[in-house]
């Protein structure tokens, strides 16, 4: 009996945890996965589509200016050794991307194709790769959304991977005030 009330007991609070989880705001999921490295040519040919909304929450609601945006965060996966493009192909607002390597390195871009951002980079280390999506100011009207087609290409293929994006000279502390903040980009 002792042990039946126990197992109702773990499963009505996993239940409660599950379904709290659940109810609450998913603006990101941990981890996206291309699971294929492609050799294709063609633009963002067998890539991955991310689907995601910026959020930005009022704090104070007489002012636009005194805000907490919420930038859309989720990881990528490479091989190392390979070209990564993240391309965003719809957007509700002017959005900027910003990859971060598992050792550090940064890339951001904004307004790449007319507003659309684009980074594309030569992959040295395995790992996962934190990508950021949030408006280019680092705040906005509302909620935006979007979708950056994620793709892993053999490196130098010649319809992915031809123009790269240089490393950010920003420290990724400047990087993530100037999004939290609006300031201007460097």
């Amino acid at each position: 009996m002792k042990q039946s009330l126990l197992s109702l007991g773990t499963f009505l609070l996993t239940s409660i945890v599950a379904a709290t989880l659940a109810a609450g705001d998913a603006w990101a999921v941990s981890h996206q996965i291309d699971p294929v490295r492609d050799t294709c040519t063609e633009l963002d040919c067998g890539s991955v589509p991310i689907l995601g909304t910026y959020s930005r929450n009022d704090i104070d609601t007489s002012s636009t200016s005194n805000f907490r945006a919420v930038p859309f965060v989720t990881q990528v996966y490479s091989n190392g050794g390979e070209c990564l493009r993240l391309s965003a192909v719809n957007q509700t607002a002017d959005m900027e991307i910003v990859l971060v390597s598992p050792d550090g390195t940064a890339w951001r871009n904004d307004d790449f194709d007319s507003l659309l951002p684009r980074v594309v980079v030569n992959t040295t280390t395995r790992g996962w790769y934190t990508l950021q999506v949030h408006h280019y100011t680092g705040g906005d009207s509302g909620d935006d959304n979007f979708v950056v087609n994620y793709g892993r290409y053999n490196t130098g293929n010649s319809g992915n991977c031809t123009s790269t994006t240089s490393p950010t000279s920003a420290s990724l502390e400047e990087i993530e005030l100037e999004s939290q903040r609006g300031l201007s980009k460097q």
